[in-house]
């Protein structure tokens, strides 16, 4: 245990033999204190507000704490027996006081020796109302200051309760490893942001669950993992969509068209062609051409009425890339590689490191518009399908891969009836993380759907009417374990306990979407739309999103 020695109060003696006993006898020094009287006159502690009531810590003064023990009122009886309140001080009131503060912290850190007991409350203690003489240095560099008058000053519980940190230890660390001081990793930048593929099923099923930082001096700080685990959310920006819903009034076409499927691409710095058959391109901060085609496949304002979020073509994550792209018969076949960690910055700067190798085949027939086929490898550095993990939650040296394939499919039905499906599936695998929380990840599956029709003519020749049901990227299948560990004992070893996560999120995202526009002159255009959202962020507790937009479009 700690013991807690009262100092004389006579005010002009130094430290007597019974205080001063560590200093005959060496190994009392690791988990004893002896108390000072100091009166602090006001709330501040200054040098004029701080008077020493009691005798000087003398050569005490390294192992010496003050707190306020003068004029303490309690009950007592005067001489005539009468019962009264009475004010009193000394150090005998201020031994309990450092004796409860080593009580609550004993409790705060119950992996804690006395003698780190008895270092917290030193190195905590306010010693700025008086010039310090030497120093004491504890673990991981943590200095403090004392002289012969105050010892380490006046005792600051708050400050022993709070993460202590150093010159050498700036930043408290959550260990990894077997033991404290073993595969740190910084607990202020420790914490996950899921892609919007997840959900909120990791948060959820550590609901309940701790990991613990340590600072300087080894105490152990409880976090709960929800706190650092945070989702990418797809949020609705009402204004953005009425302003997309007025520009379609424009846009909007009310019969089946011939559709070109021969796009230009965006941030091409050159290319070498034969013949319009083969051409080579460079392009920067952009997808490669594969990756391009496909979104721009579908980009229409159909879309509009469903999200389509996909980790394997977002075109945030382009970077220098170099394409091919060649006729072969009646088929456009396209070839790209892109690295999203080399950007000129010109258009932005993206948040994760992708490489992405792509094809994409694409054709028409008498029996479909337009059918594309896409395939591709994606690296990530660091990073799991849009997720990002840092600190001791980190995906460090992962080596994430994930394979993927999607289709686009378009046929005309008669003369006012077009059909529109596209679809992705990825297959994504990575190493297990090293000195992080996160143990063995499973291979995960995901998949993305939309089924757009578009009917034309329905009440007059001037109107199309757009369905649509849809599901943005969703993790299907895949287990993720965790490492839990529990609070280091007093020798410094960690133990963990893993426990493994099914992937699979709490809810499943449908988008539902009609929109309908008619034109009812040759001055006057007017659209409704209306889109739901079932499971919004592929969470089951989300609230039903329902949408519900009218436009008019007057010519004068």
């Amino acid at each position: 245990g700690v013991i807690v020695w009262a100092n004389s109060n006579n005010s002009g003696q130094t430290v007597d033999l019974s205080s001063g006993l560590p200093v005959i006898f060496t190994d009392l020094q690791k988990a004893w204190i002896t108390a000072i009287n100091i009166d602090i006159d006001g709330s501040a502690i200054s040098s004029s507000t701080a008077t020493r009531k009691s005798a000087t810590c003398g050569l005490a003064a390294a192992f010496c704490l003050g707190a306020d023990g003068w004029y303490i009122y309690g009950a007592g009886i005067n001489n005539s027996g009468t019962h009264t309140y009475s004010a009193s001080g000394g150090t005998s009131f201020t031994a309990p006081q450092i004796s409860g503060a080593v009580a609550i912290l004993s409790q705060a850190f119950p992996n804690h020796t006395p003698e780190q007991i008895v270092d917290r409350l030193l190195a905590s203690a306010n010693n700025t109302f008086f010039s310090t003489t030497a120093n004491v240095t504890f673990a991981n560099g943590v200095q403090h200051g004392y002289n012969t008058e105050f010892g380490h000053g006046f005792m600051d519980l708050y400050a022993a309760l709070v993460p202590i940190t150093s010159n050498n230890f700036s930043r408290s660390q959550v260990y990894t490893g077997r033991s404290i001081g073993s595969q740190g990793r910084d607990a202020g930048r420790t914490g996950i942001n899921l892609g919007r593929s997840f959900g909120n099923t990791l948060s959820n099923s550590l609901a309940n669950q701790q990991y613990y930082f340590y600072d300087a001096l080894n105490g152990g700080f409880a976090v709960n993992f929800s706190d650092v685990i945070s989702t990418k959310s797809a949020s609705i920006n009402l204004l953005n969509q009425l302003q997309s819903d007025i520009l379609r009034l424009d846009s909007t076409v009310f019969e089946v068209q011939e559709k070109s499927y021969n796009y230009s691409f965006s941030n091409v710095l050159g290319s070498n062609d034969s013949k319009d058959t083969n051409i080579l391109s460079i392009s920067i901060d952009t997808p490669s051409v594969p990756i391009q085609y496909f979104n721009r496949l579908n980009s229409d304002n159909a879309f509009g009425l469903a999200s389509f979020n996909n980790p394997f073509i977002d075109s945030t994550n382009g970077g220098i890339g170099i394409s091919s792209e060649f006729n072969y018969g009646d088929k456009k076949i396209m070839l790209g590689f892109h690295d999203s960690g080399l950007r000129s910055g010109l258009f932005g700067e993206s948040e994760q490191e992708v490489k992405t190798l792509a094809m994409a085949m694409s054709s028409s027939s008498d029996n479909f518009a337009n059918f594309t086929v896409l395939a591709g490898l994606m690296i990530e550095e660091d990073t799991l399908l849009d997720s990002k993990g840092n600190g001791a939650l980190g995906f460090h040296g992962t080596n994430p891969q994930s394979l993927f394939a999607g289709v686009n499919f378009e046929k005309v039905i008669g003369n006012n009836l077009a059909i529109k499906f596209v679809s992705t599936v990825g297959y994504s695998t990575l190493d297990t993380p090293v000195h992080s929380l996160i143990g063995e990840v499973s291979p995960i599956t995901s998949s993305s759907f939309n089924l757009i029709l578009n009917k034309y003519g329905i009440m007059h020749d001037s109107d199309r009417l757009s369905v649509s049901i849809g599901q943005p990227n969703r993790v299907e299948t895949g287990t993720m374990t965790f490492r839990i560990p529990e609070l280091a004992d007093n020798q410094g070893n960690i133990i963990y306990a893993n426990q493994e996560i099914d992937l699979n999120p709490s809810g499943r995202q449908i988008d539902f979407g009609i929109d309908y526009v008619t034109k009812l002159d040759n001055d006057l255009i007017l659209g409704f739309k209306h889109t739901l959202s079932k499971d919004f962020n592929h969470i089951d507790s989300s609230a039903l999103n329902n949408t519900v937009t009218f436009t008019a479009k007057i010519d004068f």
